[in-house]
């Protein structure tokens, strides 16, 4: 996840809404070196160049103390979860016929958390530095113990994206590599689980009170490849980091406020469409028990326009273009019901 702030504007041109991307590119290269970046915005039949002065950013020590610091405490409170959770998951490990070690399980439950965290973060960064988009963080938020064991993290911009295509890349980064790590995990513990007879597995879940969980499309697919005869599959202490990465994905990737996917709706459909897909995302989210996310994109949104890139009428390159096919395409393999 990404956060943004707006820019005011001041010191207004009229321009010629001709081949606008590429000369606003080199107008902003020449114009960042002086202090200042220009703004194209279309009003009415207009189009509007403004100019803007920019300010210096740079990574601090005190940024990085946060950045690990929030990375330890996130790390400690997802342990502390697998302990509480541990007699549970050893009771249905026992009715399943299953031993591991405590130790070992931990380990895995931590660095898949963290994994999933990490690299969905990783993904904003790298597309983030590829663009000359100077970011902090990421910072890692813990959660609560026994409810929620994180709840994700988030890295924030200093700069504006230069263009829609760039709004767009940074948003998405961040989900789809996410998704790939989810993938990566889910198909080690599709490989390593034990599979549970039906009858079996419905019969841990009445002696435990856990009910079988639903995997995503994406799992669901793995499965099929992985999976060797039916019944129910017990996935150890990857279970959990696995599920929870794909419904990250599919929950950031809702078009709604501040969300990665409402980066990607602002870059591809303009103030307008961010808008009316932000309403529709959070009560989408409400209908689907995702109450907290629904509370996250309202609060993020605060029924404010989204600042938008800094050319916002260039339109989108083809391989843009294919991105947000992608996008829509893992959105839905990453269905998740809570």
């Amino acid at each position: 996840m990404l956060g943004m702030e707006e820019t005011l504007y001041s010191t207004n041109f009229y321009v010629a809404p001709v081949d606008t991307k590429q000369k606003f590119l080199s107008l902003f290269d020449k114009m960042k070196d002086v202090g200042f970046l220009p703004v194209l915005r279309r009003r009415g039949d207009d189009v509007v160049l403004s100019v803007v002065r920019s300010g210096t950013h740079g990574q601090s020590k005190e940024n990085l103390f946060w950045v690990f610091g929030s990375l330890l405490v996130t790390a400690v409170t997802i342990g502390l979860d697998f302990v509480l959770r541990f007699p549970l998951i050893r009771e249905i490990e026992s009715a399943a016929g299953v031993e591991t070690s405590f130790f070992a399980s931990l380990a895995t439950y931590v660095i898949g958390f963290l994994l999933v965290l990490g690299v969905h973060e990783l993904g904003h960064k790298l597309t983030s530095m590829d663009s000359g988009v100077q970011t902090s963080g990421p910072y890692f938020i813990p959660g609560i113990p026994g409810v929620y064991p994180t709840f994700g993290a988030v890295i924030l911009q200093k700069d504006i994206p230069k263009n829609r295509d760039e709004l767009i890349n940074i948003g998405i980064s961040g989900p789809l590599l996410g998704f790939v790590t989810a993938v990566a995990l889910g198909a080690v513990a599709i490989a390593t689980g034990v599979q549970v007879p039906i009858d079996k597995a419905l019969q841990i879940s009445a002696q435990t009170g856990v009910p079988l969980a639903e995997m995503q499309p994406a799992l669901q697919l793995l499965a099929m490849v992985l999976r060797k005869g039916d019944g129910a599959l017990f996935m150890g202490a990857l279970a959990t980091p696995v599920w929870l990465g794909f419904a990250m994905t599919f929950l950031n990737l809702f078009p709604a406020g501040q969300l990665d996917g409402g980066h990607a709706a602002r870059g591809a459909l303009g103030q307008q469409g961010h808008k009316l897909l932000t309403i529709a995302s959070i009560i989408g989210l409400l209908l689907a028990g995702f109450w907290l996310m629904a509370l996250f994109a309202a609060l993020t949104w605060g029924f404010r326009d989204h600042p938008g890139p800094l050319d916002d009428v260039s339109g989108l390159s083809l391989s843009t273009k294919v991105k947000l096919g992608v996008t829509l395409l893992v959105f839905l393999l990453c269905f998740s019901v809570f």
